[in-house]
């Protein structure tokens, strides 16, 4: 290996390691938010910011990590894919419960709480998308039988 890539394998290493990091504490933050299952947490700035956050920060972190020493990328997008959709129905609950929830009206539309829940659920159902579309490009289709 020459010089540019020892680097590039320190950088990667470093990267994922920071990513690891953020996103323990990304989950830990969306777990005090979330934890407790209330309705009433659910489309609160807190609970938009930490969904948003665990979402970012896996993207990000899957992006930037060193593979050479990971689980099977099978596992890896399973594993993936659970925190996605976990993810996706704390932001749909927390859409609803900022529009239609108790003490809200539709009229909510405009405020603090109400945008950050429509940025989470957009943000975590694209990625969601997005991820649903890798595991299935790896599929191979099944030949019908005639």
């Amino acid at each position: 290996m020459d010089q540019k890539c020892d680097i590039c394998n320190v950088v990667k290493t470093a990267l994922s390691l920071v990513f690891t990091v953020v996103m323990i504490g990304a989950m830990l933050g969306a777990y005090a938010t979330l934890g407790s299952l209330d309705p009433q947490v659910f489309g609160t700035e807190a609970s938009s910011l930490a969904i948003l956050a665990v979402v970012v920060t896996l993207m990000l972190w899957t992006t930037n990590l060193d593979c050479s020493g990971c689980p099977p990328p099978s596992f890896q997008q399973w594993v993936i894919f659970t925190v996605l959709i976990l993810a996706t129905i704390a932001s749909v609950l927390g859409l609803y419960q900022a529009h239609f929830g108790a003490g809200s009206y539709l009229g909510t539309v405009g405020s603090r709480e109400s945008s950050l829940a429509i940025l989470a659920f957009a943000v975590t159902a694209t990625y969601w998308a997005k991820h649903v579309q890798t595991i299935c490009e790896t599929c191979t289709p099944r030949k019908l039988k005639r």
